[in-house]
């Protein structure tokens, strides 16, 4: 914290000014929450307050149980696409690794750029689109 007066206190700061532990706060914290998010929109109010992670992606896949890593055909270098196409199995082997500790199934499927359909765009919110260039 900048020390800025318009800054509010983080409630580990107040657990450590008041000396109070911070047990004492969840009731204050749930009664807060309650003001704006209720069953109706506990969904929007997470999806719009709490930021997109390598592991919230991650989470998403295994609710759904299907990860598709799409790569690029319109590669300019003749080898490009093959090469982009490598680099998506090998995300896809690290992400069944990943997967496989999870308790249900995720299938991952690899899949070039042309055949993604409106199916997997509208079911999946994560997907990785390899490209060697980028090392990923």
């Amino acid at each position: 914290m900048s020390g800025s007066s318009t800054e509010r206190p983080t409630i580990q700061s107040l657990s450590r000014k008041t000396g109070k532990p911070f047990s004492d706060y969840v009731w204050k914290i749930l009664d807060e929450m309650r003001k704006f998010a209720s069953p109706e929109n506990v969904s929007e109010v997470y999806s719009r307050e709490v930021p997109v992670t390598p592991l919230r992606a991650f989470d998403r896949g295994a609710e759904l149980g299907r990860v598709v890593v799409v790569y690029g055909t319109a590669n300019p270098d003749p080898s490009g696409t093959e090469k982009d196409r490598e680099t998506a199995k090998r995300i896809a082997e690290n992400l069944e690794k990943f997967y496989s500790q999870w308790t249900s199934p995720v299938n991952v499927v690899v899949k070039p750029d042309v055949n993604v359909t409106e199916s997997d765009l509208g079911e999946l919110s994560y997907s990785s689109v390899a490209r060697s260039r980028t090392g990923l």
